[in-house]
């Protein structure tokens, strides 16, 4: 496995924030300051991060390069799980609400006695309930409360938020395709001059965007790619 002979190099709590290429190696700073020198460097961050300016590029990036993370949609997002001590939901999950457009049951298949709702809160909503911190969780027990006769609150265990909005490596959920999106995705997985490469996500030609798969698939599409530009 690759990461296995790789493990021992991996850097914790060593966030990049300027990626210079103009050179003959490609110049990567953390934010400590600390430079490391390579011939490919692989960027693996979300589009929200390059939309943001999170990671400066010298000199910048191509303008195509700059619309194509433009045009790629990506905003708030988070999962708010919901523990209860009764099943007052009959074990279905429940789509069509206001605050989240579904609650389903994460507990369905499991081989534990816990009894869990999952809120999947995406864009506009996303950001009020992110707003309100904890109170998030106030605000989708009113709904069940609301729908199922007050059971909810009442059988209420515990609750748990990943705002993934709030993460500041993350800054949201998952791509989408904005309208007219085109060909961007495929313009964003082009490498820069074959010395800056891009994954992700986002970067999924094939249709799997939005997933773990595409992720994963993009990751070794440019890895291959780098290998075989060295080779």
């Amino acid at each position: 496995m690759v990461a296995a002979s790789v493990i021992d190099d991996v850097m914790l709590n060593s966030p990049v924030t300027q990626i210079n290429y103009s050179g003959e190696k490609v110049i990567a700073t953390i934010a400590n300051g600390d430079t490391f020198e390579a011939d490919r460097i692989l960027i693996t961050a979300s589009v929200a991060v390059l939309k943001t300016g999170g990671i400066s590029f010298t000199p910048a990036l191509p303008q195509a390069k700059l619309q194509a993370i433009q045009s790629i949609g990506m905003d708030a997002g988070m999962k708010i799980l919901l523990k209860f001590n009764q099943n007052f939901w009959n074990g279905t999950s429940l789509i069509g609400a206001e605050n989240s457009p579904v609650y389903w049951n994460a507990s369905y298949g499991k081989n534990g006695s816990d009894l869990v709702l999952s809120a999947f809160v995406m864009g506009e909503k996303a950001e009020t309930l992110s707003a309100l911190d904890q109170g998030a969780i106030t605000q989708l027990l009113s709904e069940l409360d609301a729908i199922y006769n007050g059971q909810a609150t009442s059988s209420f265990v515990d609750g748990l938020i990943q705002d993934w909005s709030q993460e500041p490596y993350i800054r949201g959920a998952y791509s989408y395709s904005s309208l007219g999106i085109g060909n961007q995705r495929s313009v964003l997985a082009e490498s820069v001059n074959n010395r800056v490469h891009f994954a992700g996500e986002a970067t999924a030609t094939n249709g799997h965007f939005q997933t773990v798969q595409g992720a994963l698939e993009s990751g070794e599409r440019e890895f291959l790619a780098m290998l075989e530009s060295v080779q």
